[in-house]
Parts: C-alpha cells; sequence; structure tokens
C-alpha cells in the first residue's frame, strides 16, 4: 500500500500547474485523477504528464518526476526509477543547475546498466550530453553524443537520429567548425521534414539560423528565423518561441537595428521569466547588456549585467532550497490532517492517549537528552583529536619548508663558486690546445658539468615541493615532440651501436603537457637507458589507451641493459636512493634524477611506472590524461603556433600630430626618444639626428602607441612621466610580440639600486642614470644597435628548418612561433604574407618591420626560404619524388620550385637525388 500523502502530492502537483493544459496534457490529468489505484500504469502516465512541461515549465517537470519517482521506488519499478531519473535530469538541465542535472542522469545510467535496459542507457548518454556541452565541456559532450548517434543509426530510429544530429551539430559549433554544424543541421532537418516532425523542423530550422547569423549572414539567416517563429507560435512552443526570439533579436543587432533587438529581447525575457527557464533568463540578460552597451545606455547595460551574474551565481542553490521548503511543508500538512482525522475518531480515548502521549514525549525528550549527551562528549573528543594532528602536521610542514630552504639556498651557494670554477677551466682549455694539462681540464670541466646538473635537478625538486613550479601546458602533437627527442640520441646510440627503435600506434596524438618538463622527463629516461645498455636496443613507444574508462596518452621507454633487481624496484623513484654497492645491479647516481622525473609527471597529473627483469632490460612507462578537463584555467597556456589576435587600430590625429621624425636616409636605424620634459626632449633629439631616424613622443602612453605602429629599431624612455610611468612602458612592450625584440634604454634621475633593479626586473636592456655623459650615451645606443644587427645575422644565417628547441629570449620565441605558424600551413599555395600576419595579430606593416629587425628577411622572402629548406630536407630523408615534395612545401608548379630552388641554393634539386 502506498502512503497516501504521496498519491495527494502528485494530485496537487499536477492541479496546480498555473499555465494552460494542452489536450495531452489535460487527458494524462484526467487519467491521474481517474485512477484510483496507485500501480506502475500510474507512474507512466505520471512520468509522460512530467516530460510533457519540460519546455513549458521545467520547475513542474522536476517536481512531477519527483512524485513519480517515489511511487517507482514503492512499487520496486525499475523502468519508472529509469524514466523518473531522466525527467528531473532535464528539468534541472533546463533551469541550468548541471551538477544536480549530471547526478540525476548518472542515477539513470547506473539503474540502466544494472538491469541491461539499452534504451534508458541511451536516453542517460543524451542528456548527459546536453549537460556537459552547456558546460563547456565538448569533448565528454561530443563523446556521448557520438554513442546515441550509433545506436539510432543502428536502430533506423528517425526521430532520435535527427534529434541527435541536431545535438551534435551544437557541440562542433562550440568547437568553432561552422561548416560541419551547418551540414549536421541541415540533415537533421531534411530527416525531421520527411517524417512531418514541426517541432523538430521549428528547431533545426533555428538552429541554422542562429550559425549563419553568426557567420555574419544575418540577411540569410532572417528568412529562416521568421519561418521557425512562425511554427513555434502555430504550436504554442512557449519554450521556442524564447529561444527563437532570442536569435532574431541577435539578428537585428547585426543588422545594426538596436531598436527592434531591444523589444525582441524584452519580450522573450518576459516570456522567459513567466516560465521559469532560467537558463534563457541568464542567455537573454547578457545579451540586454551587450546591447544597452551598444547604445551607449552603460546604466541599463550594467544593471543587467548584474543581473545575470548574480541569477547564474545563485540560482542553484536557491532553487533547491525552495523545492526542498515546497516538498517538507506539503509533507507536514499531511500529516497534520491524518493526525487530526484519527483523533475524532477516537473521541472516547482521548485523555488515556493524551497521557500516553505525554508519557511518550517525557520519554524521548530525556532519550534526547541522553543521546545529544553522548554526542556532544563525542564530538569533543574528535575536536581534540583533530587539533593535536593539526599541530603534528603544521609542525611536519615547518620541517620540511626548513629543510627545502636549506636544500634550495645550499644549492645557490654552490652554483657560485662552480661557475668560477668552470669560466677559467674553459679558457685554460682554449689556450692548452696541444699541452699535458687538456686531458685532466677537461676532466675538471666535465665533472663540474655533471655537479650543476646535480643542482640544478637539486633546485627543481625543492621548487616542486614549496609548490612554486608552475605547470604550464598547450596542446602539442605528442608524437613529434617524442620523435624530436629521439632523434637527440641518434649519435649517441650510433657511438654505442645500440639499435635506437621509435614507434607509434597513432600520429598524430595530441597532448596537453608542459614541454620543457615533459622534454627533461624523457631526457633523463632515455639517458639512463643507454647509460645501463652495452649492447642490443633502446626504444621509445606513444600509443593511446584506456584505463578504468580513462583515455590515457602512454609513452614508453625500453631497454635490453643490464634491468634492476626486483628487491631495487620499489624504491627507484625515491629521493636519494641508490642500491646497493658492489652488486651487479647496482643503480649509479644520486637518484635525483628518476625522483624528479616522477614528481614532474605527477605535476602533469600523471603517473610513471616501472618494471624490469635482471639481466633482460627496463621498462619504463608514462601515463598522461587526454583532454584538459583535468587542468586549472593557469596551468593551460595560449597553444604553440598561436597568438591572441589583436586589432590593429591605427593612430588617432592627436597621437599622430606628436610624432616628429628627422632625417631623410630610410636606411638610418629608427629610435622613438620619450621624454616629458621638452627641452630635454629637444636636447636629446639634437645630438641623435645626425646618425638616427628620429621619432619623439611626450609621455609614455603616447610612446607605446607609436612603438607599436612603427616598430623602431630602439627606444630611450624616460622613467618618471605623467601616467604611464618608463617601467610600465617597458613591462607592456616586452609582453607585445610585435615590440619584445626592441631593446630599451631607461633614462632616470633616480640612480639608487633598488631602482636599476626594477628597470631589470621589467626586462629594460640598459639603466643610465642622469645627468648622463651624452658620449657615454651614444656609445651605449651603438652598441645596442650593434648587438641587434649580429643577432639578425645568427638568426639569418642559421638553418631555417631546423629540429631544435630555442632559447627563452623573445627573438627566440617569436621566431619559433613564426616557423610553426608557417609549418601548419607549408602545403597551403595559397599561404602568403596577409594569412601570417592575421595569425600572428600584427599588421603587414608591423610585421615587415618586426622580421627585417629579427630575422633580416621580409615575410615574403622567409616563407619562401623556409619552404625550400624544407624541400631540401625532404629530398634527402625521402623517397618521395621532386613534383611530390614540390607540391608538399606548398609550390604549386614543379617547374617554378625547380627554378626557386636553383636561385636559393645554386644547384638543382635534382642533384641531391643523384
Amino acid at each position: 500500500m502506498l502512503p497516501k500523502w504521496l498519491s495527494l502530492f502528485a494530485c496537487l502537483l499536477y492541479t496546480s500547474l498555473g499555465i494552460a493544459q494542452s489536450p495531452i496534457q489535460q487527458s494524462l490529468i484526467d487519467s491521474l485523477e481517474q485512477h484510483p489505484v496507485r500501480d506502475t500504469q500510474y507512474v507512466k502516465w505520471l512520468n509522460n504528464l512530467a516530460y510533457s512541461y519540460w519546455n513549458q515549465n521545467p520547475r513542474k517537470t522536476d517536481s512531477l518526476g519527483q512524485v513519480a519517482l517515489a511511487l517507482s521506488e514503492q512499487l520496486d519499478y525499475t523502468m519508472g526509477q529509469c524514466r523518473s531519473f531522466n525527467h528531473m535530469a532535464i528539468g534541472q538541465w533546463m533551469m541550468g543547475m548541471y551538477p544536480q542535472a549530471f547526478e540525476y542522469a548518472s542515477e539513470q545510467l547506473k539503474i540502466a546498466e544494472a538491469h541491461s535496459l539499452q534504451n534508458e542507457v541511451i536516453s542517460a548518454y543524451s542528456v548527459m550530453a546536453l549537460i556537459t556541452e552547456d558546460q563547456g565541456l565538448t569533448e565528454s559532450s561530443l563523446d556521448y553524443h557520438r554513442r546515441v548517434l550509433a545506436y539510432h543509426r543502428e536502430q533506423k530510429d528517425s526521430v532520435n537520429l535527427a534529434k541527435t544530429l541536431n545535438n551534435l551539430g551544437s557541440v562542433y559549433y562550440r568547437l568553432g567548425k561552422a561548416d560541419t554544424t551547418l551540414i549536421l543541421f541541415r540533415q537533421a532537418y531534411d530527416i525531421r521534414e520527411a517524417i512531418g516532425d514541426k517541432r523538430g523542423m521549428r528547431e533545426s530550422l533555428s538552429n541554422i539560423g542562429y550559425v549563419l547569423n553568426e557567420m555574419g549572414k544575418p540577411r540569410e539567416a532572417m528568412p529562416l528565423i521568421q519561418k521557425t517563429l512562425a511554427i513555434a507560435r502555430e504550436m504554442d512552443d512557449k519554450n521556442g518561441i524564447i529561444n527563437v526570439s532570442e536569435n532574431l533579436g541577435n539578428i537585428y543587432v547585426n543588422l545594426s537595428e538596436l531598436d527592434t533587438a531591444e523589444q525582441v529581447y524584452l519580450k522573450a525575457l518576459s516570456l522567459a521569466e513567466e516560465m521559469g527557464v532560467n537558463k534563457r533568463v541568464i542567455s537573454i540578460k547578457e545579451q540586454l547588456a551587450k546591447l544597452y552597451e551598444l547604445k551607449g545606455d552603460y546604466q541599463k547595460a550594467l544593471v543587467y549585467l548584474n543581473e545575470y551574474w548574480t541569477l547564474k551565481d545563485s540560482i542553484e542553490g536557491q532553487e533547491s532550497s525552495e523545492k526542498i521548503s515546497q516538498l517538507e511543508a506539503r509533507f507536514e500538512s499531511e500529516k497534520q490532517k491524518n493526525e487530526i482525522t484519527r483523533l475524532q475518531q477516537q473521541n472516547q480515548s482521548t485523555r488515556i492517549w493524551n497521557r500516553i502521549y505525554a508519557i511518550q514525549a517525557i520519554a524521548a525528550i530525556a532519550l534526547a537528552i541522553l543521546i545529544f549527551s553522548f554526542y556532544r562528549y563525542r564530538h569533543k573528543k574528535n575536536e581534540e583529536l583533530l587539533l593535536a594532528k593539526d599541530v603534528q602536521t603544521r609542525q611536519l610542514e615547518e620541517v620540511n619548508q626548513m629543510k627545502s630552504r636549506f636544500l634550495a639556498n645550499v644549492s645557490h651557494e654552490l652554483r657560485t663558486p662552480l661557475t668560477l670554477i668552470q669560466g677559467p677551466v674553459e679558457q685554460l682549455i682554449k689556450t692548452n690546445q696541444d699541452g699535458p694539462e687538456r686531458q685532466q681540464l677537461r676532466w675538471i670541466h666535465n665533472n663540474s658539468r655533471k655537479l650543476l646538473k646535480m643542482i640544478n635537478q637539486l633546485l627543481d625538486l625543492s621548487r616542486i615541493e614549496a609548490g612554486k613550479l608552475e605547470l604550464k601546458t598547450s596542446q602539442q602533437d605528442l608524437v613529434q615532440f617524442c620523435r624530436y627527442i629521439c632523434s637527440a640520441f641518434e649519435s649517441l646510440a650510433e657511438q654505442k651501436k645500440i639499435k635506437l627503435r621509435f614507434t607509434t600506434k597513432k600520429d598524430p596524438l595530441f597532448v596537453y603537457f608542459d614541454s620543457e618538463k615533459l622534454e627533461q622527463v624523457l631526457n633523463n629516461l632515455l639517458f639512463n637507458a643507454f647509460k645501463f645498455t652495452d649492447e642490443g636496443f633502446v626504444g621509445l613507444q606513444i600509443e593511446e589507451i584506456m584505463q578504468d574508462d580513462q583515455a590515457l596518452a602512454r609513452i614508453t621507454v625500453t631497454d635490453s641493459g643490464i634491468g634492476i633487481h626486483p628487491e631495487q624496484l620499489a624504491y627507484v623513484f625515491d629521493r636519494f636512493y641508490q642500491a646497493h654497492q658492489g652488486e651487479p645491479y647496482v643503480l649509479e647516481g644520486t637518484g635525483i634524477g628518476l625522483a624528479l622525473c616522477k614528481e614532474l609527471v605527477e605535476l602533469h597529473y600523471g603517473k610513471i611506472e616501472v618494471s624490469s627483469e635482471l639481466g633482460k632490460g627496463t621498462e619504463f612507462s608514462i601515463f598522461l590524461p587526454m583532454g584538459c578537463a583535468h587542468l586549472a584555467e593557469d596551468e593551460i597556456i595560449i597553444p604553440s603556433g598561436q597568438h591572441p589576435v589583436s586589432e590593429i587600430q591605427p593612430l588617432s590625429p592627436a597621437i599622430t600630430a606628436e610624432i616628429t621624425a628627422d632625417g631623410s636616409d630610410r636606411h638610418l636605424p629608427l629610435l622613438l626618444l620619450i621624454e616629458d620634459n621638452p627641452d630635454m626632449l629637444e636636447y636629446i633629439r639634437h645630438n641623435l639626428q645626425k646618425d638616427y631616424r628620429v621619432l619623439t613622443a611626450a609621455n609614455g602612453a603616447t610612446g607605446l602607441e607609436i612603438a607599436r605602429q612603427e616598430i623602431p629599431d630602439l627606444i630611450l624612455s624616460d622613467v618618471m612621466m605623467p601616467g604611464m610611468n618608463g617601467f610600465e612602458l617597458c613591462a607592456q612592450l616586452k609582453k607585445d610580440i610585435k615590440t619584445d625584440h626592441i631593446p630599451i634604454i631607461l633614462l632616470t634621475a633616480r640612480a639608487g639600486e633598488e631602482y636599476k633593479i626594477k628597470g631589470l626586473k621589467v626586462q629594460a636592456d640598459d639603466y643610465l642614470p642622469k645627468p648622463f655623459n651624452q658620449e657615454e650615451l651614444m656609445v651605449r645606443i651603438r652598441n645596442l644597435i650593434k648587438s641587434r644587427s649580429r643577432l639578425r645575422q645568427r638568426f639569418a644565417e642559421q638553418s631555417l628548418f631546423q629540429n631544435v628547441d630555442t632559447g627563452q629570449d623573445a627573438e627566440d620565441l617569436f621566431l619559433k612561433q613564426l616557423k610553426e605558424v608557417i609549418e601548419d600551413h607549408i602545403s597551403d599555395p595559397r599561404f602568403d604574407v596577409n594569412t601570417l600576419s592575421k595569425l600572428l595579430g600584427m599588421s603587414k606593416s608591423q610585421l615587415n618591420r618586426k622580421m627585417k629587425a629579427v630575422v633580416n628577411k621580409s615575410p615574403n622572402q622567409f616563407i619562401r626560404s623556409y619552404r625550400l629548406a624544407k624541400a631540401r630536407h625532404l629530398i634527402k630523408s625521402t623517397d618521395a619524388t621532386l613534383s611530390e615534395i614540390a607540391y608538399d612545401v606548398g609550390f604549386s608548379s614543379p617547374a617554378y620550385f625547380s627554378k626557386c630552388f636553383h636561385d636559393e641554393f645554386g644547384f638543382p634539386p635534382s642533384s641531391l637525388t643523384e
């Protein structure tokens, strides 16, 4: 027998919905009211009624789902429980309460898998896909959608197939693949039109219109959205009207019809608030904030923006609390009514029962006091134990911090005498080419380098322990990266006559990792493999695996060396651990390298494992999680080869008026002088104009704009200026890819040591206190410009196509980024300077000046030289024909490729194949 309050609660819900009922909904309500027995059929009707409200009133969908769940559990009705959890998840999703929605969907999946209900498994995946999509977890959402799509295709379920294609298109749109999105939306529309699904046709047309509008085609989108709105109104689909109206408002914004957009948004907002569709309320308020900002009404924009954030942050907890309170109130009300009825039927025994109640109450109070006292006593004891444990933990942490600080300080102190040893030894080696002491000097030099390496490893360990070693990952091709690391050991393998194997089961394999730290791990493992292998092989293998329902990239380093004794395996990653001396399986070294490898891998949220057999070899396996869901926001940097593209704004007339240029010789170096004192500005400019072209600016902000626009060869700036001072200017210039290569000299009246250090911290290239000697200033300028010239010559002479890591200087990083962008588009014959400048976030003129300053080549020359350098590499290293290589490096004509190759290298490409 089901509790009466559950049935009454269900009746209260579906008889007080507060909105107009459709014929289907009214029929379901009538069936529920006339059905006296609460059985499985009653649950089915209740669940159908819950689903009918998902796009009209999601609160009712959730509430009715909860009642259906309670009845299903009383009846032990598995299918009813699955359906109830599904409807509760949909209701929570529509209200924007994603964690609770995902929890309900997970419960549905758990029950469905336990009872082999495949349809319910797919239903749970569908809801999970929508929830993760709204949360921005695109990889998870794609995985769920693809499982659902494969199932519906196998079942030939047209309705759900179209629905899944539509949902999958939404995820691809989030990934920036608008063309794929349109294809999927149109496939969904064709299926829905064929089966006469008007609601589905409305949804597909709305989505197609939305994407076209976002692609900058509002006039193509307008008729589709208007047709969609007509269908939604015809069906009285209020949720559809809200969605389509928001899209329509977006189109009017793109057409600059802001007043019309405002009216459309406000109507949609009113309807969304009336229906309680919180996720749409949040979205429309955000659009209104942007609209009023465009109209210049910043007060209204601020109001809607505040409402947007407030609602978004607080809605989950507030809605959950309201629901629980309503449920408890109704439940208590029903209990009170039942109690009154029962007492009225037992008037004759009122006094007896009152006495019984009084005795029971006294006993309950006494029992409650005893229980309360017991729990209070136990809670107090637990608090004392926790406090003692906290004190002990803090003491241990302080001891560890003291050890780490001591280790770091000692390591730093050792670096100075090592530097003083290495420098003189290197000089002595150079001067003693044939002397008898040369070999001894080499021993000193080699061992000092080993000692410095160990000290650096100790410093890295102390930084990890102190939490100061930050993870900076980007999405990169792990196969290409490991192939490059492996190639660096080819000469060592040839020297030791050991076979070096590199294999991969997936190419490419994109993983988020910190290249600097992973390179340190792989170098350490490969070096150890060669160190303990006298003959045989060393291998590196890459593959993607599934482990505990998680996708992982696995890197395996194997060797056929002496192996590790089983007793030592458990300790190889411990710091400073060494095997017992004198045994055949001795692990030479300090025990720092493998400990550091383990720390760096775990910093990536991965793990490292080792297996070995004495006399047969060792295998180290590194497991790195796929995707980026496990990473914090500050652990992800802009992917290598990309740079944030900012719009290039021309200088305003007010700023242009402050620029002066002297000297007509365009071959003279271009200097930018920034000084707020007019007399000082004129004095320095007058002394410089004989040898340089000079631009001037009266303050830091103006100087920053000029530097970004003109890209001078050197900047000379005062420190103390109104608004933006010299330190701030220097910091801004050094973090901008357009200007980070420009040498900067800071001039200041403050000669204190702390100000000089502050200037160096913001990466100033030189620091000159006032008053300064004019000749000294000229010498420093000449030296910096000559240094830049030598740097340009170095970059111009080095091989364009080489798989080596560049340094951390701004020029090295720019050159690395430049090569990566060209490499990504090298096979595209349409790739030109326009495309390159857009990808790097610069104008063509800025890029030209930047490249002239860094590599002494124009962008066109550099692109062509890079294509030809790679072609030369491919001719030597592959069996491809010259025509295939010409197309691979972006030449549309093999004949023109041969001509350019001859012009670049002085001989035809065919001579390399002979």
